[in-house]
């Protein structure tokens, strides 16, 4: 995520590529998993602790080579800090597209009081 965007970034060929020109209209779901919660002693009575948001929106790819540039120096910046050298030429043949959202929402499940939570 990126200017509270978010981007993908990867090869210009594929099922995904192809999807996203067919019908740009997507969803993306990041969530994190904190345990399970036993709320009984049967089997069924387990579930997951967790929270979750969801973009939905529209992909645009990025043709802008300035705009696909600053993607990948962000994230590597994020995961390694102090890479700030591109080799310019891997960056046309990249494609980059960007996740416009139209709504974004979320949803949790957070355990009973007195109910006990493993981790995984």
């Amino acid at each position: 995520m990126m200017d509270g965007i978010v981007y993908i970034r990867g090869r210009r060929l594929g099922e995904k590529i192809d999807n996203v020109k067919a019908d740009p209209k997507v969803c993306f779901t990041v969530w994190d998993r904190i345990g399970y919660e036993d709320c009984g002693v049967a089997a069924c009575d387990t579930t997951t602790v967790y929270e979750c948001v969801v973009i939905r929106g529209k992909a645009e790819f990025v043709e802008d080579n300035d705009e696909k540039t600053k993607m990948p120096l962000a994230l590597v910046d994020k995961l390694a800090p102090g890479k700030t050298d591109m080799d310019l030429k891997k960056v046309p043949p990249t494609a980059v597209y960007k996740i416009v959202p139209v709504s974004v929402t979320g949803k949790y499940h957070r355990p009973a009081a007195g109910n006990n939570v493993r981790s995984y």
